[in-house]
């Protein structure tokens, strides 16, 4: 995809040119699967969370706790910026961050983390209008090879 298309993608078009080249976006189950690498705590590296600063702190420099920014058991680094969230096959969904709404809003450290959770996905967070373009800064979309 040339770059200039790329920046007016929409979900469902990034869908349709992914599937003609053999590849797909993961479906939300599949996506679960992946960030938790089998898991069973809440967050891919387990059931905790630091209370006294936010994911994007250590992004930024400022923390010293970075599990959630090492690659998971299947060696993929996901859900690791709350800005930052992931397409999914189902059009209009996303999954792994709610844009920065939780820090932004000012809602706590935990619920900050929260959006990083293996399971989460949130109505309001983690829709998006289909017809819109794809937020290149916001939206990360990870291709799996399809098998038949």
């Amino acid at each position: 995809i040339q770059a200039e298309r790329m920046l007016r993608l929409t979900h469902a078009e990034l869908n349709e040119s992914l599937r003609k080249s053999g590849y797909r976006l993961p479906t939300s189950d599949e996506w679960e699967y992946l960030c938790g690498a089998g898991a069973q705590t809440l967050f891919r590296w387990g059931d905790h969370a630091p209370g006294d600063h936010y994911p994007i702190d250590q992004l930024k420099g400022k923390g010293a706790w970075s599990l959630h920014t090492q690659a998971n058991a299947l060696g993929l680094v996901i859900a690791h910026d709350p800005y930052k969230n992931e397409l999914v096959g189902e059009v209009g969904r996303t999954r792994g961050g709610d844009g920065g709404c939780a820090i932004c809003g000012g809602a706590g450290f935990f619920l900050g983390w929260l959006t990083l959770a293996t399971a989460y996905s949130e109505k309001e967070a983690c829709q998006h209008d289909p017809a819109e373009p794809i937020a290149v800064d916001y939206r990360v979309a990870r291709r799996v090879l399809e098998l038949t």
